[in-house]
């Protein structure tokens, strides 16, 4: 089954794409600007920030929304009673099938994503061939190893991501794979992106740089801070592709700790510069500032047992003990998380309903994201994956220590955890289910997926959209309510 699936190198100054045909290499255009090494390093230093911005939807615009806040509200960790994103489709009680269709109004969901994932595939590819066949950066070739470095990750994250979202799609690597393109399955994609971000770290690991400031803002990034990004990132594909408990199961957890043991020291959170398709995240902005998405019910009740996992389908709060207010020794009840009974659209159904909302990103939110950090990569998320990894490794005492040197403890005030493989795990889900809300994309989503955990009938990935399908031609196709393979492709129950 072959499909056309080449993007312009141009696609990543954002001049738009309106689909992803073939387009000769040779072309003037696209010869002019590979031939240039200036134009090759202008070209990388886009790369990361495209692929950044396209996850926390830089631009806003209609046709390219990213899957995240459906993926948030998927996964009950937020709850919203407005249609935008797709979100109260593909968060129905109970769920229903995704509709992959060019005529539904939210079809550029799953579409947009796809299709963008790969202009940062495909020039990551083009950089990398390039300097293959023996183009030099900087005076003396002396920036050629970074820009390689970079395009390496940028190329793995692309195929990594769209082997966490998408059930499958076309694995490219090289130049050649534009002529053979197939369908490889998702477990084939991560894999491969995995494999490109560890060339990207061996270039690291053999070469001395610092990133310029502008193609990360915020930080300094030098070749060994890199290489610790590139770590914590491979631990995340493996941990999260995990379609199912059986297959977390079997996830490689001593690689997972190699990776965590050599990953990010520091929050990955780039400085925001307020400009839409630039560095600036809708996905914040939009997902839970006031009047919009709020927090679900089963996160409250993890604070505070006594309160419902779901809103009383009397609407009454009053039918909530103490009006929904809940109380927790937990600190980041108040730090993180504000009491809210503005609520809407009871037609669309009581569950929906909250009676808090994330305040954790108010500095951001209420200053338009000009000059306040995007949080993409907490380190408390690198330590979880490390902590989990020591968990299903047999290292209670290892996992637990982790988990007390943490932000249960530094953040939370709560006491410390004795090792006891209960106790430890426990703790565990506690605190990414807390500590870790609307950071990287999908995290919530991917943790409910792995422990079969999403409500019956949520599609566990998204199909490749139909616009695609048509471009071959190949049967469209769907997942969710009762459409594909329990527990494969859609959840057969979970925690409601």
């Amino acid at each position: 089954m072959k499909i056309l699936h080449i993007i312009p190198i141009f696609c990543l100054v954002f001049v738009s794409c309106e689909d992803l045909d073939v387009e000769n290499l040779n072309s003037p255009d696209t010869e002019t600007v590979l031939s240039d090494s200036d134009g090759i390093e202008s070209i990388t230093a886009g790369l990361f920030k495209f692929w950044f911005s396209v996850g926390h939807d830089s631009s806003y615009d209609f046709g390219t929304e990213t899957p995240a806040r459906a993926m948030w509200y998927m996964a009950d960790c937020g709850t919203v009673f407005w249609s935008n994103f797709g979100a109260v489709d593909l968060s129905m009680e109970p769920r229903e099938a995704y509709i992959n269709d060019v005529t539904y109004p939210y079809h550029w969901v799953g579409e947009a994503y796809y299709k963008n994932m790969y202009d940062v595939l495909t020039s990551s590819t083009d950089v990398i061939n390039i300097l293959d066949n023996g183009m030099q950066i900087g005076g003396n070739g002396e920036n050629t190893d970074m820009v390689k470095a970079v395009a390496y990750f940028t190329q793995g994250l692309a195929n990594g991501y769209l082997g966490l979202i998408f059930d499958k799609s076309v694995l490219i690597s090289s130049i050649a794979d534009y002529e053979t393109m197939e369908f490889s399955s998702y477990k084939d994609v991560v894999a491969k992106g995995i494999e490109q971000i560890e060339k990207a770290i061996e270039i690291c690991e053999n070469s001395e740089f610092i990133l310029p400031t502008s193609w990360i803002p915020g930080d300094e990034w030098s070749n060994v801070e890199l290489a610790r990004l590139a770590h914590s990132y491979i631990a995340r594909l493996l941990v999260y592709s995990s379609r199912n408990a059986t297959q977390n199961s079997q996830v490689d957890w001593t690689k997972v700790l190699e990776h965590t043991e050599k990953g990010i020291t520091k929050d990955f959170a780039p400085l925001g510069d307020g400009v839409a398709d630039s560095w600036k995240s809708y996905f914040h902005l939009k997902t839970v500032a006031p009047g919009w998405g709020k927090i679900d019910m089963r996160i409250v009740n993890m604070l505070d047992p006594n309160i419902p996992s779901t809103f009383p389908e009397s609407g009454l709060y009053t039918d909530l003990p103490n009006n929904g207010l809940a109380i927790s020794d937990d600190q980041r009840l108040h730090l993180d998380f504000e009491y809210d009974t503005e609520n809407s659209r009871p037609d669309r159904g009581y569950y929906r309903w909250s009676t808090y909302r994330y305040k954790r990103l108010d500095d951001y939110i209420n200053n338009d994201g000009i000059n306040k950090r995007i949080i993409d990569f907490r380190l408390s998320e690198n330590e979880l994956l490390m902590a989990e990894a020591k968990y299903n490794l047999g290292d209670y005492a290892g996992a637990a220590t982790i988990i007390n040197n943490g932000t249960r403890i530094t953040r939370g005030g709560l006491t410390t955890i004795g090792n006891t493989k209960e106790e430890v795990w426990n703790a565990i889900w506690y605190e990414r289910n807390i500590e870790l809300i609307l950071s990287g994309i999908g995290i919530e989503y991917f943790d409910m997926r792995r422990f079969d955990q999403l409500q019956k009938g949520t599609m566990l990935h998204f199909p490749v959209p139909a616009q695609q399908l048509q471009l071959i031609p190949a049967e469209i196709y769907t997942y969710g309510g009762e459409f594909g393979v329990p527990g494969e492709d859609v959840s057969i129950g979970g925690w409601k």
